[in-house]
């Protein structure tokens, strides 16, 4: 599927999350979507919204070369998100909310 810059295009970011020693659905969780969602992204059959590219973006632009050591309970939520849309939501929700009140 064509139309993704190539520096956030799939084999980039599917070759960064390796590096980073990230599972897709730790990178799922990092980006706020599900699993399935990352799995269609790397595979080219979905192409990213406007918002999901500047995450994605962000995180090619910010990450580390080495794994990101996320607390258990983030797997926890991701796993938990990834079945469950109306979860996967207020996780969203929850999450924009925090980053607004940063800013």
């Amino acid at each position: 599927m064509e139309g993704w810059p190539e520096a956030i295009g799939p084999d980039a970011l599917d070759r960064a999350r390796r590096e980073d020693g990230l599972s897709q659905m730790e990178l799922a969780a990092l980006l706020g979507i599900g699993q399935p969602h990352l799995s269609k992204l790397l595979a080219s059959t979905s192409r990213p919204s406007v918002k999901l590219s500047a995450r994605i973006s962000g995180y090619m632009q910010g990450r580390t070369r080495t794994k990101i050591d996320l607390p258990g309970w983030v797997h926890e939520v991701a796993e938990v998100a990834a079945a469950s849309p109306a979860f996967r939501q207020l996780v969203i929700s929850a999450l924009q909310l925090a980053k607004n009140k940063k800013a």
